[in-house]
């Protein structure tokens, strides 16, 4: 019978739900996959490509091919897996504030069938870091996508982080990456003097427009991940997204392997907040990094 079938299945099927394609989510995804098929485990990637009709088709495919545990990489996908599914594990990775999506009624004790990674950047600590490097910042310049909750949940506290640093701020809306250029450009006829990189996927997806903008008009950007700052942004506090992929897959193995409810598991958050500098953007953009910053540095490119 299937029943029969699905019972001595030999090997755990993990269906891995990936938002969008850009840096973050790419590391993430790597480091699940790598740990998760060295442990024996059959990892099945399904790209959504920020659409939330297709996040939805790719949740209901795996829940039809039954596979063991579905991990959605992105707050959407999360939102829609929870929606969808009461009984199949569910595992989230890399979520900026999962209380505040409805992802788990509180990050000790999630809840129901689902548990997860927290990747909530430390804004404090890029807040300050403005500082540090432009102590005469006058304007800061943030691309927000208010139709993302990860974004509008990241928000509150970037806000926060600006607010007791008392440094002034514009937004500018953004719904998809066809509109960052115009957007970031907008900024510059704000006279902003820095711009902050944003929690949303769709300003991570598109940061090298904004790179490229930034360069341009020789304005210090700052924040987002360690891959943003690989690509062009000058600094930022973050966090090993491959090292979140790992933590998320380590909860994937415990419900798999010690048959523990996902809603008992903690949410997870990253051990600990690294300090990537990109040295050949500031020798581009004419920024002078001050030396008790680049020996705090984790990683320099």
């Amino acid at each position: 019978t299937a029943c029969k079938k699905q019972a001595s299945k030999p090997v755990a099927v993990v269906g891995v739900n990936q938002f969008a394609q850009h840096v973050i989510l790419d590391a993430v995804y790597q480091g699940l996959k790598e740990r998760l098929e060295k442990e024996g485990i059959k990892v099945e990637l399904k790209v959504a490509n920020a659409d939330i009709n297709m996040v939805n088709q790719i949740n209901n495919q795996f829940l039809s091919s039954n596979v063991d545990v579905i991990v959605p990489l992105g707050t959407p996908a999360a939102q829609s897996a929870v929606n969808l599914t009461k009984t199949v594990p569910i595992v989230f990775g890399a979520i900026t504030d999962p209380v505040a999506a409805k992802l788990a009624d509180s990050m000790e004790k999630p809840g129901g069938n689902k548990t997860g990674t927290t990747n909530r950047w430390p804004f404090d600590a890029q807040v300050s870091m403005i500082r540090k490097i432009k102590p005469d910042a006058k304007k800061i310049g943030i691309l927000v996508n208010p139709g993302e909750e990860n974004c509008v949940a990241g928000m509150k506290y970037m806000r926060k982080a600006l607010d007791e640093a008392k440094l002034p701020f514009v937004e500018v809306s953004v719904s998809n990456t066809s509109e960052i250029l115009t957007a970031v450009q907008s900024l510059v006829g704000k006279k902003v003097d820095v711009i902050l990189v944003s929690p949303s996927n769709v300003v991570v997806s598109g940061a090298s427009a904004i790179v490229n903008v930034a360069q341009e008009n020789k304005i210090l950007l700052v924040g987002g991940d360690k891959g943003t700052v690989k690509n062009g942004s000058l600094a930022t506090y973050g966090y090993d997204n491959v090292e979140i992929g790992r933590t998320t897959a380590d909860l994937v193995l415990r419900i798999l392997r010690e048959k523990i409810n996902p809603g008992d598991i903690p949410v997870a958050a990253p051990p600990t907040t690294r300090l990537y500098i990109n040295l050949s953007v500031a020798t581009k953009t004419g920024v002078k990094v001050p030396e008790e910053l680049v020996k705090a540095g984790n990683e320099i490119f």
